[in-house]
This record gives structure tokens, C-alpha cells and sequence, in this order.
């Protein structure tokens, strides 16, 4: 009898967005190792390019679907493509995100609007897309990825809060609407090592006291890597979680714990 525990992916097709850089990327490589057809959406055709061969490579099959995450018109577009090339979708990951330090002074209607578009409505257009397709074809998975700081406030991050606090709140009410059909939970990581955080940091005066002091609000001492914070998303969306919707599961080093 074969007790092996692991996520099973062979032959699943997952739509991943955000997939041209950090957790989305590693992820879509991921997952093309388990055997996944992976549907990589995000605005850079040559960095998903790039991953897609990374993932066909270990044995997965990719597709590239360019287009912006703002617009509901080329999600859907994206998402209707992707059923129409493998079938269908079992699995969403909606991880497109942007986040930059801003204190208040400069948190101006276009930068608060930039945050909310692709944080929170760009995880909506996913979801949407994506549960009413898995609802009409009797079941799937979605997860949203917010963050830690979809749970606590942080100054210089009030829109960036907003857009990830409103992404896990949306979350359970996305799982209470598609239940008992589609399974919808949020995964809250903390700081991971992408370019994304090496770009905060340098927007501050010092970018390794910035690196420091942010190390010294987690208690496990550093920040995840995209391959692990990956690995935990491929679990949480697999049915090895499959008496869960609505949940939020924080994998953050305890920061959010203190």
C-alpha cells in the first residue's frame, strides 16, 4: 500500500497569476514538477516565458497568457482560454500583488488606487473567474495569497494593508458562497526573500538597517524563501486540505503570533 504523503497534481490544471516573479514564478515551477498543467498569467511575456520552461522541463505542460491582473476583461479572457486548452480549472492561485513602503504624505488617490486595483481587485477578477467556472462544473480549489499584513497594521503600509486585510475578508465570503461546491482559502505569508521586498527595503535611507529592523519583528529570525512559501500554497490548495474553506493559514515566523 503506497503511504507516501503528498500533494497530488499529476494532470490537475491550476491558473496561477502573478506567476512571472517570486512566489507565483516558484509556485508555477513547482507545481510543473508534480506533473501540473500550469496556466501562468501576469504582464511580463518573457518572464513567463522563462518560468514555463522551467516548468515543462521537469515534466509539466505551461501556458503563457499574458495580460494585466487590473483588468477583468483580461483575466476572464486568460481563464477562458485555459479552459478551453486543458479542459478545465481545478485549481486558482490569485498571487499577483504590489507593495511598496508609503508614508501617508505620499499615499496619493493614484498610488491608494494602484494598491487596491491589483491587490484586491485583481484577486476578486481571479476568484470570480474562477468560481463561477469550478461551481459550474462541480468543484475546485481556490486560495488567495494576501499577508501577514492582511491580519496586523504597519506604518507606510496603510494601502497596502487595506488591499490584503480586504483579500482575507473576501476570501471567507467567497467560501461561504461557493460551499459546499468550491473550496476557498487565503494563505497570509509573511516577508519573503522576492524582488519585491528587496525593492521596499530600498526605498528606505538604509536598506540593510531597514532588512534588520524587519528581522526583528520575527521571531524565527529571517524571511521565507519563495520555494517554501510555494510548497505551503501547493498544500493548502491540494486536497490534503479538503475539509477546509474559508481559512486563513499564516506562515509567517510567528511575526503575526507576538
Amino acid at each position: 500500500m503506497h503511504h507516501a504523503f503528498a500533494p497530488e497534481y499529476r494532470g490537475k490544471t491550476v491558473f496561477i497569476s502573478g506567476a512571472s516573479s517570486g512566489v507565483g514564478a516558484a509556485l508555477g515551477r513547482l507545481l510543473g514538477a508534480l506533473g501540473a498543467h500550469v496556466a501562468l498569467f501576469a504582464r511580463s511575456a518573457d518572464r513567463l516565458a522563462a518560468v514555463a520552461r522551467d516548468a515543462e522541463a521537469s515534466g509539466g505542460t505551461a501556458l503563457v497568457l499574458p495580460g494585466d491582473v487590473c483588468r477583468s476583461a483580461d483575466v476572464d479572457a486568460a481563464m477562458a482560454q485555459t479552459i478551453r486548452r486543458f479542459g478545465g480549472v481545478d485549481i486558482a492561485v490569485a498571487s499577483a500583488g504590489i507593495g511598496d513602503r508609503r508614508a501617508l504624505e505620499d499615499l496619493d488617490d493614484a498610488a491608494w488606487s494602484s494598491y487596491i486595483d491589483t491587490n484586491l481587485s485583481g484577486a476578486f477578477f481571479v476568484c470570480r473567474a474562477a468560481g463561477l467556472h469550478m461551481r459550474g462544473r462541480g468543484g475546485g480549489s481556490i486560495v488567495t495569497v494576501a499577508s501577514g499584513l492582511g491580519l496586523i497594521g504597519m506604518a507606510g503600509q496603510v494601502a497596502y494593508c487595506a488591499s490584503k486585510g480586504g483579500m482575507v475578508t473576501m476570501t471567507k465570503a467567497l467560501a461561504a458562497e461557493l460551499a459546499p461546491t468550491v473550496r476557498v482559502n487565503c494563505f497570509a505569508p509573511g516577508g519573503i526573500e522576492t524582488p519585491m521586498t528587496d525593492s521596499d527595503f530600498a526605498r528606505t535611507e538604509d536598506a540593510g538597517a531597514a532588512r534588520a529592523r524587519a528581522l526583528a519583528r520575527v521571531p524565527m529570525g529571517r524571511l521565507a524563501t519563495a520555494e517554501e512559501v510555494a510548497r505551503a500554497i501547493a498544500w493548502t490548495a491540494s486536497d490534503a486540505f479538503s475539509y477546509a474553506t474559508g481559512s486563513i493559514v499564516s506562515m509567517d515566523g510567528g511575526t503575526t503570533a507576538i
